[in-house]
Parts: C-alpha cells; sequence; structure tokens
C-alpha cells in the first residue's frame, strides 16, 4: 500500500475518532440533565465568570513586568509557579481530606512555549491572562459532590478564590473543543493564580487522562464543526477508495465486529470508518451488515433515544439500504430520525395549536403576548427552587461541614444572587 493511503487513512480514521468522542460527551451531559440538581447547577452564574470573550482574572502586573518581553515575563511566571506548586497540593489535599475525596492529582507546571502559544491563540499575547501555570485537578461522582466541593473551597479558602467557572456545564452553553465539560476554580497563592480542574467522574471515564490529548487534537484537526466524517471521502476515485477500504479491512482483521464492543472503543471506531468507505464505493450491501451490527452494539432500540453516532449511524444505514433500492425501509428509517430531530419542537404547540385544544389559553395568550414567556419563567423557577431545596436537603445530610458554616452560606446566597425574592 503506498504510504500517502495509509496516511489519508490516519487521517481519516482520527477524524472519525474525534468525532465519536465528541458524541459520546455529549451523550453523557445529556443524561447529567437528567439529575434532580442539574436546574440548580444550572442556575448558578459563577463567579467572576465573563459574559463575553474578555477574561475577567489576570495574573499580577508587578512594577518588573513593564520593561520586560513577553517571553521573560512568562518565565517569571513559570518560576512563580514552581514555587507554589507545593502549596496548592497542600491545599487541594485541605479538601480533599475535609470530603473524603480520593480521585485527585497535580499537573506539570506549564512550561514557557506552551503558554506563549496559549497567550497568542486566546488572549493576543498577554500572558498575564494564563493562570493555569500551575494547576490541578479532583474527579468528583456527581452534581453534589461537585456542588459540595465549591462550597467547601470558599469555606476553606474564601478571598483566595478568584473565579469559578461553570459555563461548559450550564444548557445552552458551548463545550470545550472536543465536547469536554467541566469546572474550573481558580485560586490565588502568594499572588499567583492556580487553577484546579473539577471533573465529572461519567466525562472522565471517556478519555480519562487522555482528554487533553483529544481537546488538542481536536483544535488541530477543527473537527467540532464536523457531525458526519463520511465528508471526507466525497470526491474520491474509484481507486483510492479501494485503496482506503484495503487498509481499513487490514485495520479490523483478525476482529469480531460482535464482540468488538467489549474489547476495544478503537475497533468500533475502526469498523465505523471503513463502513463509510463501503458506502462510498457503492457496496451498500456489505455497509448494511456492518452498520446493523454496530448499531446493535451501541444504540437504543428506542429511536427517540438516539444520539449523535447512533443518528450518525442510522443515516448511514438509510443510505446503504437505498443504495440496495430497499427504499420502504430506507423510508422507515428516515421518519424515525426526522421523529428525533423534531421532538423538541413538537412539544412547542402554536397559538393555533392551543387554541384548537384549549381554546381559554390560546385566548388568555392573545389578549396577553407576555403571558406565555411569565409562564414558561415562571415554571423555570419553580423548577429551580425545587432543584436548590434538593440541594439543600442533600447537603444536609450527607455533606454536614457545610451544615454551619456561615462562609458557605454566603457562597450559596453569593451564587444565587440572581435567584433570589
Amino acid at each position: 500500500i503506498d504510504p500517502k493511503i495509509t496516511s489519508s487513512w490516519n487521517f481519516y480514521r482520527k477524524v472519525v475518532g474525534l468525532v465519536n468522542t465528541r458524541w459520546k460527551y455529549q451523550e453523557i451531559f445529556e443524561d447529567l440533565q437528567s439529575d434532580p440538581l442539574f436546574p440548580y447547577l444550572d442556575s448558578l452564574p459563577g463567579v467572576r465568570e465573563a459574559s463575553n470573550k474578555d477574561k475577567q482574572i489576570e495574573q499580577k502586573a508587578r512594577p518588573a513586568y513593564f520593561d520586560m518581553s513577553q517571553s521573560s515575563i512568562c518565565e517569571y511566571l513559570v518560576h512563580d509557579a514552581k514555587n507554589v506548586q507545593p502549596k496548592l497540593v497542600k491545599a487541594c489535599k485541605v479538601i480533599a481530606k475535609k470530603m473524603g475525596i480520593k480521585q485527585l492529582g497535580v499537573g506539570p507546571v506549564k512550561d514557557v512555549s506552551v503558554a506563549m502559544n496559549k497567550a497568542k491563540k486566546k488572549y493576543k499575547g498577554d500572558v498575564l491572562k494564563v493562570t493555569d501555570f500551575c494547576r490541578a485537578f479532583f474527579i468528583v461522582n456527581d452534581i453534589a459532590t461537585l456542588l459540595a466541593l465549591i462550597e467547601t473551597s470558599f469555606d476553606l479558602f474564601d478571598s483566595s478564590i478568584w473565579r469559578v467557572k461553570l459555563s461548559t456545564l450550564r444548557q445552552g452553553h458551548r463545550s470545550l473543543p472536543g465536547g469536554y465539560r467541566d469546572c474550573k476554580i481558580n485560586l490565588v497563592i502568594d499572588n499567583h493564580i492556580c487553577e484546579i480542574q473539577v471533573h465529572l467522574q461519567p466525562m472522565w471515564e471517556v478519555c480519562k487522562v487522555q482528554g487533553y490529548a483529544h481537546y488538542k487534537e481536536s483544535i488541530l484537526y477543527s473537527t467540532d464543526p464536523t457531525n458526519d466524517p463520511y465528508v471526507l471521502l466525497k470526491g474520491l476515485d474509484e481507486r483510492t477508495l479501494a485503496l482506503l477500504s484495503e487498509v481499513g479491512k487490514n485495520a479490523v482483521k483478525g476482529s469480531s465486529i460482535d464482540q468488538q464492543a467489549e474489547e476495544s472503543e478503537k475497533k468500533f471506531g475502526d469498523y465505523h470508518a471503513l463502513s463509510g468507505i463501503l458506502l462510498e464505493e457503492g457496496k451498500g450491501a456489505e455497509a448494511e451488515r456492518m452498520l446493523r451490527k454496530l448499531l446493535s452494539a451501541h444504540c437504543s432500540i428506542d429511536s427517540l433515544c438516539l444520539q449523535g453516532r447512533g443518528i450518525h449511524l442510522k443515516k448511514a444505514l438509510e443510505r446503504s439500504l437505498r443504495q440496495q433500492g430497499e427504499n420502504l425501509e430506507a423510508d422507515g428509517i428516515a421518519l424515525e430520525l426526522a421523529q428525533v430531530t423534531t421532538q423538541m419542537a413538537s412539544e412547542k404547540k402554536s397559538v393555533w395549536a392551543s387554541l384548537l385544544y384549549d381554546p381559554q389559553v390560546a385566548l388568555e395568550m392573545i389578549i396577553d403576548p407576555a403571558k406565555k414567556d411569565r409562564d414558561y419563567e415562571e415554571k423555570l423557577k419553580k423548577t429551580v427552587n425545587d432543584s436548590k431545596q434538593h440541594w439543600l436537603m442533600i447537603r444536609e445530610e450527607y455533606f454536614r461541614h457545610l451544615r454551619k458554616k456561615r462562609v458557605a452560606d454566603y457562597l450559596l446566597a453569593y451564587l444565587n444572587r440572581q435567584l433570589l425574592n
């Protein structure tokens, strides 16, 4: 096989894998939204969390920096980070002991070249905006433990905490590149801003320590706008497709598609990628057999539960059936997918639909057009307040060190400042 073909397969296969992982993160995030505590978490505004692209915190600008280059300033910040790292570790151990958290760690101090590159890409070259030279992390089991950790951090360190960033964990907010979502707490130690990352266990389990590599590769390959990795195959000639198919079949050689789900996520990706090549070659029957087994292994039979990867596989299956002239079954899948994509929209009745089913409600909305918005806001407020009360009950029972802590109570009020009556 021509090395260029192998390289092309590797590139294509990498994109398929990155998109699959992003879909997995999204599925987990949607599952998290069923947690009774999620509406409360979703309502929290965070602390010093920018509402726009301008970061609201930065490293302290010392007088000595005024005549220094950005790289020299960066060297100073790296030096500071190395000095405060033992204190950050100690602080994290105090939090962990207080809460009984077993999973915590510390990352390497960010080196000058990496920090300079981050400043260039995200902060117009301003290295003072880089606040994760010194970093540590926790892995928590659930939303309740995340909320308790935030309050415990304020209880222990109060004014030393400069920011709590929750935006990626909110519904309707963008994830990090690659689909990941977490909480970030910035703690000031000896005038140096450090970062504590708080990972939710279900999110962390997808890539574990390879999560950062997935994040970097998602940026490198620009995969976030992609919902159909098969588009990379469009326009390839028959010979190239045949050679790519050969490489793909070698990649899955010796593994059973019926057992690959248990064996390796990598093998699932290999079969998923190969299915796309078979489709582009027009080998609908062969692609159909492979796609059905992948769907059987990984997707719910309930169409309304289909999510990113499952939807993509279903669309591919529909395409494979049409290639074989099996339009009746293909039409059934198309209808199934339409129900999935329109499920949310179908739950919102128009005024005229309301008039049909409840003339009184519709008449009130026509007389008072703002009534629908007010009703929605009242329902949302009740949902959030119910969720908050549920959190307070859990807090009382499982996190007793927070029960009589005035600082934690102050934080609770502060985080809820936009929700207070």
